[in-house]
């Protein structure tokens, strides 16, 4: 399966107050995110995937992607069943 969602940021969100996006996904193996940042959002938003209190991707902990006007293409193997 295949699923889009798309996520605003607004000036308001700020590291004290995050947007925290929850989606919920069917069962099976989480295979490929992407994660596309617009063109002037540099180090102004960061992002990272988390199941519960556990962070998946970046698989560094405590990192983060933060880009401009380019994506993240990640390949992971993630079993949703678990």
């Amino acid at each position: 399966m295949h699923y889009s969602y798309e996520v605003e940021v607004t000036p308001d969100d700020d590291v004290n107050d995050p947007v925290v996006y929850p989606i919920v996904l069917a069962t099976g193996i989480l295979r490929r995110v992407r994660i596309f940042f617009p063109y002037g959002c540099v180090n102004s938003v960061r992002c990272c995937l988390y199941d519960r209190s556990l962070q998946i991707l970046p698989t560094n902990q405590d990192g983060y992607y933060a880009l401009d006007g380019d994506s993240v293409d990640a390949d992971v193997y993630y079993n949703l069943d678990d």
